[in-house]
């Protein structure tokens, strides 16, 4: 289903996050899931940045061993420079910045309107906003303007949502081992595969 900029949008914060990284509308409104925790996964593992490291096709066992231990150690590196919270925290700009949205403020309560300067005191986490000092939820179920959102990134440039630690070779030459970490937010990794010619690596 296409969205355009006079529907009516509103999306959570997992949501907005996949908005501002992409800058697809409709990418950003296909993200569902039944629970917050899965949501937040979703879009973790839509946004994360594959690692690549070019491996010979005649590597040794030695030689492949040393690529694992490279992919781990990206991924390591990675996890604490997640493309999810980058994007998080561009988000919670918006929000500062006077972006229309709205939230409970018990969790079963009714959304209401929220002024901009409440969130100088807050961080997203979640679908929520959560209080700096005390670590409390201060907004439940957030809910952001998705079409004033797209329309204030329309005319800025797409970051896309990948990062190439190793680029391939110039005709693809060799085996690649790709590892993709999908950490940030709540979201835990999962598991990855790395080919290493035939073999799988779980």
């Amino acid at each position: 289903m296409k969205f355009g900029l006079t529907d009516d949008v509103w999306l959570d914060v997992p949501q907005a996050v996949v908005l501002e990284a992409t800058r697809d509308i409709d990418r950003a409104v296909g993200l569902t899931a039944e629970t917050t925790a899965l949501l937040v996964i979703k879009a973790n593992s839509l946004l994360a940045r594959p690692t690549e490291i070019p491996l010979a096709e005649d590597a040794d066992e030695e030689q492949r061993l040393d690529a694992l231990r490279k992919i781990r150690e990206a991924r390591t590196a990675m996890a604490a420079d997640s493309h999810y919270l980058e994007a998080q925290q561009r988000v919670h700009g918006w929000l500062v910045a006077g972006v229309r949205t709205k939230a409970r403020r018990t969790p079963a309560g009714p959304y209401e309107s929220v002024d901009p300067v409440e969130y100088t005191a807050t961080e997203l986490r979640g679908v929520d906003a959560i209080d700096k000092r005390t670590r409390t939820v201060m907004l439940f179920d957030l809910r952001i303007d998705g079409r004033q959102s797209h329309r204030s990134l329309d005319r800025k440039a797409n970051p896309g949502g990948e990062h190439r630690v190793v680029p391939c070779s110039r005709r693809n030459a060799g085996t690649i081992i790709t590892g993709r970490p999908e950490m940030g937010g709540h979201g835990r990794s999962r598991a990855e595969t790395h080919r290493l010619g035939a073999l799988k690596v779980g």
